[in-house]
Order: structure tokens, then C-alpha cells, then sequence
């Protein structure tokens, strides 16, 4: 059942998740020129091994409760992923180039796909007792 103790750390997690993708998307901003929406990708290629090694961790650690389910992957990963702003940036890219476009878009979902499945395998070597 929800509580209201899960709705607050929905939310706190959620704000979290924000607040470093904010973070990490400066940063990478600062350290990179390239004419392809870097950040973004960066964020969401990394929230796709966060949400691999928090499902991982999920079904491989003993103990956890089921709302810690809910905390880390809709509150923190999915307020920290930017699949909207990821689209968006996509629309843009396919407006000026449709090769850079569709290489923006295979490129994230390929190594998207790739990053889930090592942090499942990350989690899973690291929580199965």
C-alpha cells in the first residue's frame, strides 16, 4: 500500500533527480562543444545504468522494501532521465540534418539499451549473496 511517508520520499527523490541532472548537464555543457546535444545524452545514457543497477538491486538484494521501487526508479530516475528533452532535441537536429538527427536518436536508444543492461549486470554481480 502507499503512504503518505512514500508520496515525501517520491517527491524528495524526485528532487534529487532533478537537481543532478541540472548538475551533470551544466557540467557537461562546460567540458564539450560538439553539435550534437551531448548533455542530454550524457544524463540519459547514465540513468539508463542508474535504473539497471537500482532494478538489479531491487531483485537481487534481501530486505528491501517494494516502495524503494517506486523512490528509485519513478522518483530519482525518471525525474533524472530527459527523454522529452531528448526528443525535442531530436526534432531540432532532424530539422537541419537528417543524419545527424538519426544518428543522435540510434546512438542514445543503442547505447541506452547497452548501459541498462550493464548496470543489471553491475547490480546483479554486486547484491547476489
Amino acid at each position: 500500500m502507499f503512504f503518505v511517508k512514500d508520496a515525501i520520499a517520491l517527491l524528495v527523490a524526485g528532487g534529487v533527480g532533478t537537481l543532478l541532472r541540472f548538475l551533470l548537464s551544466q557540467w557537461v555543457d562546460a567540458k564539450t562543444d560538439f553539435s550534437l546535444p551531448v548533455a542530454t545524452f550524457t544524463v540519459n545514457v547514465t540513468g539508463c545504468f542508474l535504473f539497471g543497477l537500482f532494478w538489479a538491486f531491487m531483485r537481487y538484494a534481501t530486505g528491501v522494501p517494494s516502495s524503494v521501487n517506486v523512490v528509485l526508479l519513478t522518483g530519482f530516475v525518471g525525474a533524472f532521465t530527459t527523454f522529452s528533452t531528448m526528443t525535442f532535441e531530436f526534432l531540432l537536429l532532424l530539422k537541419d540534418s537528417f543524419f545527424r538527427g538519426f544518428l543522435y536518436l540510434s546512438v542514445t536508444q543503442l547505447l541506452g539499451v547497452c548501459f541498462t543492461a550493464l548496470g543489471i549486470f553491475c547490480g546483479k554481480f554486486c547484491f547476489i549473496r
